[in-house]
């Protein structure tokens, strides 16, 4: 029995005999409709920003056929992860990965990737996506920001980067990036071309 249960036990046990507690102050009052709104934006900036770098991660074990008399491979355990570097490494759970003979990683765009472990705790795994063509990355989402800043940087990685704009765009300051291709979290190689459109 954990330990979560007994205490659930003993003070079910001590429940008859115990006297009311009095409440200790005045109840809380409930956050204003505003304060909820700003915690729920708060709360989907977050998952638009984070969201592009989860990936989903299946294993295969190596399963003895008895009737077949013969070792097989079967899908043994998936569970997420995510991108922890521009070098390919995914963290996931640990039992994700536990005894896995095979690891594959599927991106947000559908394509899927043998993994390798590099590192492993007793809670967590590190994986590298080692692609079956050449070293690629995830591509961030880079909306709303400097086109020519990011352009510069991702130049200076190899990348190749055209910066196009031929319309400004209402409250958004000249320069600013408003489409990309590939968007976030979709993989690109170097050899890719990536696209920024920026308002004019």
């Amino acid at each position: 029995m954990s330990r979560l249960a007994l205490l659930l036990v003993l003070a079910a046990a001590c429940r008859d005999r115990a006297a009311p507690i009095a409440p200790a102050g005045p109840a809380p009052t409930p956050p204003s409709p505003g304060a909820r709104l700003e915690d729920e934006r708060n709360t989907i900036a977050i998952f638009a920003a984070a969201s592009p770098s989860t990936v989903f991660v299946t294993q295969t074990q190596a399963v003895y056929d008895y009737f077949g008399r013969g070792v097989q491979e079967v899908p043994a355990g998936s569970g997420s992860g995510f991108v922890w570097d521009d070098r390919g490494h995914i963290v996931t759970n640990f039992h994700v990965v536990d005894g896995a003979r095979s690891l594959r990683v599927t991106f947000r765009d559908q394509r899927t990737f043998p993994a390798e472990i590099v590192g492993l705790a007793p809670r967590v795994a590190l994986l590298l996506n080692r692609g079956e063509q050449s070293t690629t990355y995830v591509m961030p989402d880079v909306i709303g920001t400097d086109g020519t800043r990011v352009a510069d940087a991702l130049r200076a990685r190899g990348f190749r980067v055209a910066i196009v704009g031929s319309q400004p765009y209402p409250g958004v300051p000249p320069g600013t990036i408003v489409r990309q291709q590939p968007q976030g979290g979709f993989q690109v190689a170097a050899s890719d071309p990536i696209s920024l459109e920026v308002s004019r």
